[in-house]
């Protein structure tokens, strides 16, 4: 199995920082939805003057981060240079690298934070790190990058030696109505590997790709993992289609962010797929436990036992 190098993960080089740290970071424009996650774990959510996150859409990032409330949320690609003027913005992040250019052009520093796989996220969060340029955004990148490199060890050590024939067919699906899966070449097939499961999705490659309940039979997975932002039933969306009889389907949890793309929960995700994978074997303990000690360490939030299972069960905060 190809292992994570964590040199390519976690120490891909930046330029040093010039002077003194800022003791604030610049007033903000976070316009990946993702990316505001990793914003919020960098101290910087008191900064964000605009976002294209919403309350409805990612409740538990605004119950985090309550500050959020008070930005200008606007649609993706609508940004322009009045608007983040009128909101003191200083600094963009944005998944567009058209965007970025637009903005750029406009002697805005706007940045392109996009990717889609495991070392580009670690790109973008020393990239992210050194924008913001405060100590705690440096604090909380070195302590982050620790953390996952020793939940990548662990997995090594525990279910990475198990022989394949015990590793689990596991599927990922984003949505149910159209079905689309991850296929090859994503961070949801690094985590599926790396929390010893195989990916079912032979022959796929990317993200969202559109498939149909004759491929997943065909594809035969013990595990189906379906996204936390998916809408539809939990136990069983294929009622009276004998292909899916007996089908073991999993909700994805969900919490600043869903935990299975793009976000710092990422090596929340590790651990919980490896318990999922491997309950005896991959010795993960209380994932609720784990998942309040994260929170407090990288978000600076003290989660309840309840906010814990919700966010595990991929329910949104109580009300």
């Amino acid at each position: 199995m190809r292992r994570i190098a964590l040199p390519a993960l976690l120490a891909l080089a930046m330029p040093a920082l010039i002077g003194a740290a800022p003791t604030a970071p610049p007033p903000i424009a976070d316009l990946w939805y993702a990316h505001n996650a990793m914003t919020m774990m960098m101290g910087a959510a008191s900064s964000i003057r605009v976002t294209v996150d919403t309350p409805t859409a990612q409740p538990w990032m605004f119950r985090i981060a309550p500050v959020l409330n008070q930005a200008q949320i606007v649609a993706v690609g609508s940004a322009n240079a009045e608007t983040l003027a009128g909101h003191g913005v200083k600094l963009v992040f944005t998944a567009q690298a058209p965007e970025a250019a637009r903005l750029k052009a406009l002697g805005i520093d706007a940045r392109d934070m996009s990717f889609s796989d495991v070392p580009g996220m670690a790109r973008s969060l020393r990239e992210t790190a050194a924008a913001i340029g405060t100590p705690l955004a440096h604090q909380r990148l070195d302590a982050y990058e620790a953390y996952t490199a020793g939940v990548l060890r662990k997995l090594h050590a525990t279910v990475g030696a198990l022989p394949e024939s015990s590793k689990p067919r596991v599927l990922h699906l984003v949505s149910w109505s159209p079905l689309k899966a991850d296929g090859a070449g994503t961070m949801i097939d690094t985590w599926i590997r790396e929390a010893g499961g195989r990916n079912a999705a032979e022959g796929l490659v990317g993200n969202q790709k559109p498939i149909s309940i004759e491929q997943i039979a065909q594809w035969n997975p013990d595990i189906i993992i379906v996204g936390g932002p998916a809408k539809g039933p939990d136990d069983h969306p294929w009622v009276g289609v004998p292909a899916m009889a007996g089908r073991r389907i999993v909700r994805n949890p969900a919490g600043v962010f869903p935990w299975d793309r793009y976000g710092p929960e990422f090596a929340l995700q590790l651990q919980w797929a490896a318990q999922l994978f491997h309950p005896k074997q991959a010795k993960i303990g209380d994932m609720a436990a784990e998942t309040q000690r994260f929170y407090q360490r990288f978000y600076g939030y003290r989660l309840s036992d309840t906010d814990a299972h919700r966010i595990l069960a991929s329910l949104p905060p109580a009300p």
